[in-house]
């Protein structure tokens, strides 16, 4: 492995969250004609549709989400059972479906064998496969993930109506909002602030990643004319934070149902 790619892969380590650097590798892979190239790629589109997801079902009917929502209610992965206390691992013998293949509950998956027997494991619901992670001649630990799969919905039909979606902010546009009305009041509870701040950023790592949120807050300071380094309280805190969130939801966008309340300027 070169020096290069070593970056990157540490790169990637250190920020699983951050699309960036994926895309950044999948071009330099691709400049060498790697195949691999394709992957880093997909990988990274798919931090940015779970971070879409994330935000946007806030907004979305229960019911609704509930039908289409791929990943948060559906996902699901077959993993190896507990067999015995005395068997650490189990060899993949036959695997009896691929990607997008449709199962039903009890259909057997796969073959699993042991030094002391061998084992047909079966859907334990019915639904379709997404990626197959162990393939035969695996040797998966106990509890080791066979496939991915995605639930089938049950048989109950799709009801005529369903709700309609009601006009809401994204949960960032809720956090300036709220820091907005209490600002007077927090001013009084400096330590109140720490704490708040910790808490959005922490929600805005999950959504846009690490190294957006420190790339935020650095130009935020830069802007309001604070040093990178200086540790801020009270107002100079709060107004860094309002402006580094703000500058999260202008870069990555909102959706178009977004209408902004008083007071909540860009």
């Amino acid at each position: 492995m070169s020096p290069d790619e070593a970056a990157f892969l540490n790169a990637i380590r250190t920020n699983p969250a951050d699309e960036t650097a994926r895309l950044v590798y999948a071009d330099w892979l691709a400049e060498r004609d790697d195949p691999r190239a394709d992957f880093a790629r997909l990988s990274a589109e798919f931090l940015r549709c779970v971070r879409g997801l994330a935000a946007l079902r806030q907004s979305a009917p229960v019911e609704w989400v509930r039908y289409v929502d791929p990943l948060f209610e559906r996902f699901f992965f077959v993993t190896v059972p507990h067999i015995g206390e005395a068997i650490e691992f189990v060899i993949v013998t036959a695997v009896h479906i691929a990607p997008c293949d449709s199962f039903e509950q009890g259909q057997t998956l796969v073959t699993l064998e042991t030094d002391k027997a061998q084992i047909e494991l079966p859907a334990e619901r019915a639904g379709c496969v997404v990626g197959v992670i162990a393939l035969p001649g695996s040797r998966v630990p106990i509890g080791g993930i066979i496939c991915a799969c995605v639930a089938r919905e049950t048989t109950e039909r799709v009801p005529n109506t369903l709700p309609v979606p009601q006009v809401r902010r994204q949960p960032f546009q809720d956090f300036i909002a709220d820091l907005e009305r209490r600002r007077e009041t927090l001013l009084t509870k400096p330590e109140t602030i720490h704490v708040l701040v910790a808490h959005n950023n922490t929600a805005a790592a999950m959504l846009f990643g690490r190294g957006e949120v420190v790339v935020a807050e650095l130009n935020a300071r830069s802007e309001l004319g604070f040093p990178s380094s200086n540790l801020l309280a009270g107002a100079d805190a709060l107004n860094v934070h309002l402006r580094a969130l703000r500058l999260l939801l202008a870069r990555h966008g909102q959706p178009a149902w977004f209408a902004p309340g008083a007071g909540e300027s860009p």
